[in-house]
């Protein structure tokens, strides 16, 4: 190359815009910062996720769903497909049929349950998209609808269907349960076509027959609204004014869960759960809130009504505790009375039965037993008529007899048999075991000696009955307590003071005390005595007064009432405070607790309860008063009660003294729930 040429290329070169620079080479560490906003997730926090697969088959004709992975992004099909293999379709084939068997905590496999398949990728289950614009109600029902339609409901578990029903139905979401009409009742003909008689000995279920045909949308349309107006006008007036009101509460119970889920749901596994005869049944109790729980679940995750996100996080709260404490009801039912309870109650006997009948009813049994008297007295003529009646045929049917004269009759008021009769009786009832039985040998007598006589003498039937000592009943009420607590002076020491019905809530559960009262045995009394091996033998569970939440009349929560056998000072709104005596303080039962007395075996069951509550009847154990007791009380408290008598002795053994801070239960009558609610009505005029 000459060298012009070689300068024209340098030249060149030298004119044109120099080359950008490369960018210097990434080396880690360090590592940059990473952008605002944006947190990566450190290997060894990495949780790998895997795609959730479902073993459903889908219908045929329908589209297959679309697969989320553990973040819940759609996945990617691919385009090559192989085949299972025999392995793999038998294991879908036995997964679809009877569900994936899990193992439990002793190594065994057993079928998993509804719940515990729905909790496997229910973080995934999304709903379609929501239009925020739309009112709360109808995206409440879209939650609803594709709620149900989301997952696998347990076949032949009708009763899981039924809750969600019946969960739908007090919120709003449908007016009214339908069955499900997959059949229909068609009457065969019979030759007697147009007997009423016969309408129903015919109906048989026969499948719904299939017809072909067009559908004209217009058409239809117009058709739709003909037979609605039709119809409209058909209804009487009363019949409208029904399903006007119908949809009336129907939307007022929406709009109250929209607006208070939390209270809607307090009342719902509460009050609403025993008026509907829910709350009877253990798996009621148990699926109820796990379906309720799923679903609110469902609505804050996908938030649907995110404008009231946190009162339904609240009303979740509810259902969650529902869920523990709804199947904890039928426990504490169980616990309570315990052994000490029942002890103390066949010692001091039933204070609230006594509360059945008072004096002021006297009349009102002195008039039922009249009444009874004379029905049994009606009922006794009109037997006796009858049985002329039933003479009368029978002398009239041995006179029409041909051969009547040869018939002989025995008058059954007459029934004195001659020696000859009663010799030929026994002949034809020959023990046939072969024993000989003498015709001239009277039964033996009750009173005869064993050996003279073939029944026996030891019986004892014939011996007058023996009324009961006041003693023996002593004795046996005293052999129940000392099973319990072992050989005890309790019964002369102590007696029953007031005796209070009422709800109370469980506030604490506190251990036998270690330590006694501090005095040494010399100088302790009897009473302190059974008071301090009370205190360190037995736990007891603090009842604090329950508030009550609505003003519903027939609720189950009842307001503090003191029995007729209560002895003690007390602050009872219904009567003028009283004038007490100096260093006494009387019983609030809107605020003091109760320290009520049960044994060790029950104290872990029911730690588990505290918060909830428990209706029944609280006895107080006081010391006897034996300076002011008669002699003989010990003797004549034994004596039946008779509750009519308005001088009639109150309460068990014993005057009531000084109290103590124990107290026993004689009988509960319900277990709520730690939110218990009742329904709050403007008037009581309500179904």
């Amino acid at each position: 190359m000459s060298l012009e040429a070689t300068a024209a290329i340098l030249a060149e070169a030298a004119s044109d815009p120099p080359a950008p620079q490369l960018a210097p080479r990434l080396t880690f560490p360090p590592f940059p910062t990473p952008p605002p906003g944006v947190h990566i997730i450190p290997f060894a926090q990495f949780k790998p996720k895997g795609i959730p697969v479902k073993f459903e088959a889908t219908a045929e004709g329908e589209e297959p769903e679309i697969e989320f992975d553990g973040e819940g992004v759609p996945t990617v099909e691919l385009r090559v497909k192989h085949e299972l293999t025999e392995a793999e379709l038998s294991r879908k084939k036995k997964k679809r049929k009877n569900g994936p068997a899990v193992v439990t905590v002793n190594g065994k496999e057993r079928l998993q349950l509804w719940y515990e398949e729905w909790e496997e990728g229910e973080m995934l289950r999304r709903t379609s998209a929501i239009n925020h614009h739309a009112s709360r109600v109808d995206r409440f029902h879209q939650a609803a609808q594709e709620f149900k339609s989301t997952r696998k409901w347990p076949v032949g578990n009708s009763g899981l269907m039924r809750l969600w029903d019946a969960f739908r139905l007090y919120v709003g979401i449908i007016g009214s349960v339908q069955p499900n009409a997959s059949k229909i009742f068609s009457q065969a003909p019979g030759p007697d076509g147009d007997d009423d008689e016969e309408l129903f000995d015919g109906m048989i279920p026969v499948e719904k027959p299939k017809e072909v045909v067009t559908v004209d949308s217009e058409t239809t349309s117009a058709k739709l609204g003909t037979d609605e107006e039709i119809a409209s006008k058909n209804l009487s007036e009363e019949a409208q004014q029904r399903i006007i009101k119908r949809q009336e509460k129907k939307e007022s119970r929406m709009e109250f869960f929209l607006n208070d889920p939390e209270m809607a749901m307090k009342i719902y596994f509460s009050a609403h759960y025993r008026d509907r005869g829910l709350m009877w049944e253990k798996v009621n109790c148990r699926d109820g809130p796990i379906v309720v729980q799923f679903f609110l679940e469902f609505l804050i995750r996908n938030r649907v009504i995110p404008e009231t996100e946190k009162e339904f996080k609240k009303a979740l709260d509810i259902v969650k505790a529902a869920r523990k404490e709804l199947p904890m009801t039928f426990v504490v039912g169980n616990l309570l009375p315990d052994a000490l309870s029942i002890g103390f109650f066949h010692l001091f006997g039933s204070m609230s039965q006594r509360a059945i009948w008072g004096p002021e009813d006297a009349e009102n049994l002195a008039r039922f037993k009249e009444e009874t008297r004379r029905i049994e007295e009606e009922q006794k003529q009109r037997e006796q008529e009858a049985k002329e009646e039933e003479k009368k045929r029978f002398n009239t049917f041995i006179a029409s007899n041909a051969e009547g004269s040869n018939l002989e009759t025995i008058d059954p008021d007459n029934m004195d048999l001659s020696d000859e009769m009663q010799k030929d009786a026994i002949a034809d009832n020959v023990d046939q075991n072969g024993l000989e039985v003498k015709a001239d040998s009277a039964w033996a007598d009750w009173g005869d000696d064993v050996a003279s006589s073939g029944w026996g003498g030891v019986s004892g039937w014939g011996d007058p009955v023996k009324e009961d000592s006041p003693w023996d009943t002593e004795i046996m009420a005293q052999k129940s307590l000392m099973t319990v607590l072992g050989p005890t002076v309790l019964p002369h020491t102590h007696t029953t003071g007031i005796i209070e019905s009422s709800t109370r809530r469980i506030a604490e559960v506190i251990l036998p005390s270690k330590s006694g009262q501090g005095k040494k045995a010399k100088k302790r009394s009897a009473a302190e005595a059974v008071e301090d091996n009370l205190g360190k033998r037995f736990a007891c569970v603090v009842l604090a007064p329950w508030k009550k939440i609505g003003n519903h009349i027939n609720s189950d929560i009842l307001p503090p009432t003191f029995l007729p056998d209560s002895r003690g000072h007390v602050v009872d709104p219904k009567k003028e405070p009283s004038h007490l005596p100096e260093g006494v303080t009387a019983h609030d039962p809107q605020t003091d607790s109760i320290h009520l007395l049960i044994t060790p075996d029950i104290v872990e069951k029911l730690s588990e309860s505290i918060g909830m509550g428990m209706c029944g009847t609280f006895v107080q154990i006081v010391r006897r008063d034996h300076a002011a007791e008669p002699e003989d009380e010990d003797t004549k408290c034994w004596e039946r009660v008779d509750v009519l008598e308005r001088d009639r002795k109150y309460g068990a053994t014993g005057l009531n003294g000084q109290p103590t801070k124990w107290w026993y239960m004689e009988q509960q009558t319900a277990t709520f729930a730690s939110f218990h609610a009742d329904r709050q009505y403007d008037d009581q005029d309500h179904e």
